[in-house]
């Protein structure tokens, strides 16, 4: 889990699944926006404030998931 202090986004890991995502919750009101697929067992996310990019640690697929926020998609 991390959070965006910038933006009070917080994003939380979702392993239960395949594939994996992060939840994308808004910290001012604990809303839910937003479920991004990213790669299997994520288990390590860090917020880059000034980029506003999210990366994600994908355990079982050992691969890396990068959140744009202003795009919204991963690569």
């Amino acid at each position: 889990m991390a959070v965006n202090q910038e933006t009070n986004e917080i994003f939380a890991g979702i392993s239960n699944r395949y594939p994996g995502q992060v939840a994308i919750i808004d910290g001012n009101n604990d809303t839910l926006t937003k479920k991004i697929d990213v790669g299997d067992k994520p288990i390590g996310i860090g917020v880059n404030t000034v980029t506003g990019k999210v990366n994600v640690a994908n355990s079982n697929d050992k691969t890396v998931s990068v959140i744009a926020k202003t795009t919204e998609c991963r690569t």
